[in-house]
């Protein structure tokens, strides 16, 4: 019997079977290079991969954005949370306000050097009678509280976000940032433990006491391009070095 080119004989490989999963996934890239306009046609794209893409799937959204209208953000950021793909977050120069939403809605971080993020309260103008503006600019600011508490929750601290509400403005640059993500993915990953602990506890329930073991992703890292807090250039956050930075 012969060897094959692969090692073995080639007989005995005629019996081993090979199972070969087709490459499917797509890769996109969409770049948020200006301010964050009211049309969201602008968006329409993105938007259409996010609703669509498949859990092998890959989206960079590189930021560059002085922000923009929020309810145009809050639209992505909810195509974001629902998509089945993974989304990477990059600022390649400033995140400001609806930006920063944006970019901290990612499953990953990438923050360049010498980049920044600017974190205020909403601007904006009311026109209308009377009463009408004053129970508009009440659901407003209702609305934005809500808004920044989700969006930043874990990023800025409770005293951070009230600040923010009460119209001060938090200037952040690319080692606070990816400081500040660590805490996020903490949140992140204490969730993720909590979810699967009621699904295990929904198993049980439904199929008696036996062991349940659930494999899911848990662990959430951050890259950094070139960001100086380490020397790291595009490379992983291990967890010997959240160990190190704590």
């Amino acid at each position: 019997v012969s060897q094959s080119r692969y090692g073995g004989d080639e007989k005995a490989q005629e019996f081993i079977p090979m199972y070969v999963k087709p490459l499917s996934s797509k890769h996109y890239s969409f770049y948020l290079s200006e301010t964050v306009v009211f049309d969201v046609g602008f968006y329409s794209p993105l938007l259409e991969v996010l609703k669509h893409a498949s859990e092998d799937d890959v989206i960079d959204i590189h930021i560059s954005s002085w922000g923009g209208a929020v309810d145009i953000a809050v639209q992505i950021v909810n195509a974001m949370s629902t998509t089945a793909a993974e989304v990477n977050t990059f600022i390649e120069s400033i995140a400001h306000s609806a930006g920063s939403m944006i970019f901290l809605a990612g499953h990953n971080h990438y923050v360049g050097s010498n980049c920044s993020m600017l974190i205020h309260n909403f601007s904006g103008a009311l026109y209308g009678k009377g009463y009408e503006m004053l129970k508009q600019s009440q659901h407003v600011f209702k609305r934005m509280e809500r808004i920044v508490r989700a969006y930043y929750e874990g990023f800025l601290t409770e005293e951070e976000i009230d600040k923010v509400i009460h119209d001060q403005d938090i200037w952040l640059e690319d080692e606070e940032i990816v400081s500040r993500l660590q805490n996020v993915y903490e949140i992140r990953k204490v969730r993720s433990d909590a979810e699967q602990e009621k699904v295990k506890t929904a198993i049980k329930e439904a199929f008696g006491n036996s062991d349940v073991t659930i494999s899911a992703p848990t662990d959430f890292s951050v890259d950094e391009l070139g960001a100086p807090c380490d020397g790291k250039v595009g490379s992983e956050l291990t967890e010997d070095d959240e160990q190190e930075s704590e």
